[in-house]
């Protein structure tokens, strides 16, 4: 009879404490700056939004040209008497964006939508490289990568002297917001228990962030604001340097044992409850004989999977339902839900050592969608119809795709590429007794710790 590691490093954190005070402080900071993160990603919804304005109006000869009629917003009119052209542009003074700034109307109008376009090609640029670093350096340091490279790069976008050098400052910016929109999941997965993940995954920190956004674009009512404040927001999150961790299971894929015994400890320290010895972890680990020392992970060893390589084609598609924007409420009610219930399914497909890759290549594709979908509201003025077609036909499609998945709710996560193929066993809540009640062709996959000293 053999351990297995992936169900004991899953019981380990029921034996600590399942749901305790460091994963509340670990929620709090990991998943609480989410909301930041938001801010960042939805910048342009206010940065971009057009405020009415006028033009004075001169004919060809200098003279300025008055009429009854009324001319806001007006890029051009026909006049039988005379050749008339706009002078310049006056904008509503009453909130200031990046139109107003650097005159982004008329025959300039389609700089927002590509800014925007440019913005999201930053997010899937920023997904799929947090996803390798994730995997080969650790889950703490492309965590605060990500705040560093926002709180950086907005408090730069805000002093921005020309519209070209804003985009290339929002592509950066959206590299930074997918570059954590691909570690905050990995790294929260791997400290919730079974039991607890799609609760705390679940949580609703992005619409947090979308309401408190709305609230400061309503009372700030200036885009250089708003960069300068979503900077600010990234500071208090750097409280977390000394307080969480890196996650134990990348330290025990790549065979740090020592430095994932301390963090074990930190959380039972946190959580008020015994620490398991060193030796059991060590003997554990031995026993699964599955550890890859000295090796590297990289998106190419997802692709060379059979299993995996289907599982990422078959979560690419549904990934495109973000293109929906609200047209209909209910609707995006269901794509909000259905959203936050393939993150949690992509964070638990895949194996610990390409666990932020794998959700990195699926986050990467999603943000094709995002690139899209400024082009495809624009298509929809010329195209009745054509946004809902689309959107109506890829969600059936992704539908279909899902279905074709492995069920993942309360499994153990898996640490090795090798151990996909296997059966998956279900973790369940230990009694009183510190028995479980669940076998598995009658035999049993979790052990307490006198039979793991027993064996060993």
């Amino acid at each position: 009879m053999s351990l297995d590691l992936n169900e004991y490093l899953e019981n380990l954190l029921l034996e600590l404490g399942g749901l305790g005070r460091f994963q509340f402080v670990l929620t709090l900071i990991v998943y609480g700056s989410k909301a930041t993160i938001a801010w960042s990603t939805l910048m342009m919804s206010f940065g971009g939004a057009i405020p009415d304005w006028t033009c004075t109006w001169k004919t060809d000869l200098g003279n300025e040209y008055i009429s009854n009629s009324s001319f806001i917003n007006k890029c051009s009119f026909k006049n039988n008497s005379d050749d008339v052209h706009c002078d310049s542009k006056a904008y509503d003074t009453s909130m200031s964006t990046i139109v107003s700034e650097w005159s982004l109307v008329c025959d300039r109008e389609w700089i927002i939508s590509t800014i925007t376009t440019i913005q999201m090609g930053g997010l899937l640029i920023g997904a799929f490289i947090s996803g390798q670093v994730g995997d080969v350096f650790g889950r703490k340091p492309a965590y605060y990568a990500s705040i560093i490279i926002l709180l950086i790069f907005n408090v730069i976008a805000a002093f921005s002297v020309s519209w070209q050098m804003f985009a290339v400052l929002r592509f950066l910016i959206g590299m930074g917001c997918g570059w954590y929109l691909t570690i905050d999941v990995t790294y929260m997965a791997e400290f919730t228990p079974a039991k607890y993940r799609s609760l705390i995954l679940a949580l609703p920190m992005w619409p947090l962030g979308t309401v408190t956004f709305a609230l400061f674009s309503w009372l700030l009512h200036d885009w250089k604001y708003i960069q300068i404040a979503s900077a600010i927001f990234c500071v208090p999150w750097f409280i977390g340097v000394c307080i969480i961790p890196e996650s134990y299971r990348w330290l025990v894929s790549v065979n740090r044992i020592d430095d994932a015994h301390d963090v074990i400890k930190k959380i039972g320290k946190m959580n008020r409850r015994p620490v398991p010895k060193k030796e059991e972890l060590y003997k554990v680990v031995k026993s699964a004989n599955r550890i890859e020392k000295g090796r590297k992970r990289t998106f190419l060893d997802v692709f060379r999977n059979r299993y995996l390589f289907r599982t990422t084609v078959l979560l690419d598609i549904p990934e495109k339902g973000r293109w929906i924007n609200g047209f209909a409420l209910t609707s995006k009610l269901c794509v909000s839900c259905g959203w936050m219930a393939l993150i949690i399914f992509t964070s638990e497909l895949y194996p610990t050592v390409v666990r932020n890759v794998g959700y990195g290549i699926n986050n990467t594709v999603s943000r094709i969608g995002s690139m899209v979908a400024p082009q495809l509201v624009y298509a929809s003025k010329h195209i009745p119809g054509l946004m809902y077609l689309l959107l109506g036909g890829l969600l059936l499609l992704s539908a279909a795709c899902v279905l074709l998945l492995t069920e993942t709710n309360k499994l153990a996560l898996k640490d090795t590429i090798e151990e996909i193929v296997e059966k998956p066993h279900r973790v369940e809540k230990k009694n009183e007794s510190n028995h479980t009640d669940e076998y598995s062709g009658g035999i049993r996959n979790t052990f307490t710790k006198d039979e793991i000293h027993t064996h060993i």
